[in-house]
């Protein structure tokens, strides 16, 4: 069925470039005309290749630690076709179909339909397949936009990416997460510019429709989306730039994301910088999330280490909130309408009189919520104190590097949490290393061609038997791609 839907949407585009009539499909056309028509249209894509592993138990014995998650696997296949029409010199239309199919590589698991009650992929099945890629298919039109721009104005209508500190891509799986609504920027004045954006369904990387849901509601409290403000500033003659940003999420929270940079020695070969970053967010309108309150704080130095090397460290801090609750129970306390820690975090104590004592703190994030890609300094892959809808106290240091023709780039960062409240001690470390090489031919900052990524990540946490969590997750990427 995906297959199907694969090859019946590739056939309508290809349909669309024969039409357009792209220069080497139109070789009896004159010379001039041929020129014309391939400015016009625009066509690329991919096709990658990705293989995923998750080791989720620990390395020594945890007494206590009960039924940890399985082991899990899976494969996949995803094609990216994707053209741009240039209808006048400021309109253009843009449609990218996004096509996923495992090929039976991961069994029964590997066609959706069978996930059903009753279906040919059994829960037991279901345990052993890593569904963040996911392990079956999808098959949607996720970019389907109309777009007017200018030197100074860029506005585009319909199914699209957003990349924005709440709101991202975060494609590092079969597809990214597409957004429908309205986009737009204004370059008003000098150095200053205002983004709006309008959201009104979102389609997550493993889905194949657009949804009024989130990461933190219910799937049946459906929502209105959010509206996204922000007002950016980009010196040209001092390195520094700025960003305030407000995200009212209806029916959930309102956010405001403040971010500064500034460069430290505008002369030095070390080119060393700083950033800073304020954020706070309420609950807002029906409070679908429940109460939350965040304030977070963060700072991030960095340089040029030597030739080709970067170096960055950062550290974030929220400060824990807590609340206190009758309930006839532990289970009762916790359906309090409060946006509790997940993930392992301490989240409830009782206090042995009737009442139980709620930490919270964390940031609700409608659309990175199941996500470590978030707006946060220290988030690092698997691990992010958004993703854990924690307060607390992070760090993450990072080492890029990239050889001079930029073909290989690799990244070595290493991260910790502590997630400590007077529920109990919690604590967690990642590391990350990644290597990418592109084999093909330079495209402005990137690559065409074929491509190879791996990616490894262990991560521990603390006190897994007490809270929950996994005590130690061992994670590996594989990535082929060849992009044209």
């Amino acid at each position: 069925m995906i297959v199907s839907r694969s090859f019946a949407a590739i056939s309508a585009l290809l349909a669309l470039i024969a039409s357009s009539g792209v220069a080497h499909a139109q070789t009896g056309a004159p010379a001039k005309s041929a020129k014309k028509a391939t400015r016009r249209l625009h066509v690329d894509g991919y096709v990658r290749q990705y293989y995923f592993t998750k080791q989720q138990a620990s390395n020594t014995a945890a007494a206590g630690v009960k039924s940890l998650p399985q082991n899990q696997a899976a494969t996949n296949t995803g094609i990216l076709v994707r053209a741009t029409y240039d209808l006048t010199s400021h309109f253009s239309a843009t449609a990218g179909y996004y096509g996923v199919d495992a090929f039976d590589a991961n069994g029964p698991c590997s066609h959706a339909p069978n996930y059903a009650i009753g279906g040919a992929c059994t829960p037991a099945m279901q345990a052993k397949i890593d569904n963040t890629l996911p392990g079956f298919g999808l098959s949607t039109l996720g970019e389907a936009y109309l777009r007017y721009h200018t030197a100074k104005v860029n506005v585009a209508v319909g199914n699209q990416k957003l990349n924005t500190p709440w709101a991202q891509p975060i494609d590092g799986r079969m597809k990214p997460n597409f957004f429908q609504g309205l986009s737009s920027n204004f370059d008003f004045a000098p150095n200053l510019s205002l983004t709006v954006d309008r959201i009104v369904r979102f389609e997550s990387r493993t889905s194949s429709s657009f949804l009024p849901t989130t990461f933190v509601t219910k799937p049946t409290q459906f929502v209105s989306g959010a509206l996204y403000t922000a007002l950016k500033y980009s010196g040209k003659h001092r390195p520094v730039t700025g960003m305030v940003g407000l995200y009212n999420f209806y029916n959930i929270a309102n956010l405001v994301d403040a971010e500064g940079r500034t460069g430290l020695g505008s002369k030095s070969r070390f080119a060393p910088y700083l950033q800073a970053q304020y954020i706070r967010e309420r609950n807002a309108g029906l409070s679908y999330a429940g109460l939350v309150d965040n304030s977070t704080l963060g700072f991030a130095i960095g340089a040029t280490a030597a030739k080709n090397v970067t170096f960055s460290y950062a550290i974030d801090d929220a400060p824990w909130r807590s609340t206190t609750v009758t309930a006839a129970s532990l289970a009762a306390a916790t359906a309090s309408h409060v946006f509790l820690p997940t993930g392992g975090s301490p989240a409830i104590k009782a206090n042995g009189n009737g009442t139980y004592t709620l930490y919270y703190g964390g940031i609700a994030s409608p659309y990175t919520g199941a996500y470590a890609g978030d707006g946060l300094f220290t988030s690092i892959p698997t691990a992010s104190m958004a993703q854990r809808q924690s307060a607390g106290a992070s760090s993450k240091a990072t080492i890029n590097y990239h050889s001079n023709n930029r073909r290989l780039q690799t990244q070595l960062a290493f991260a910790q949490f502590n997630f400590t409240n007077g529920a109990g001690v919690e604590k967690s470390h990642a590391s990350l290393l990644q290597a990418t090489y592109f084999f093909g031919k330079p495209k402005g900052k990137s690559f065409d061609g074929f491509s190879i990524e791996d990616r490894y990540i262990e991560r521990t946490q603390t006190n897994v038997a007490q809270f929950g969590g996994v005590p130690l997750l061992v994670y590996n990427r594989l990535q082929l791609q060849y992009s044209f």
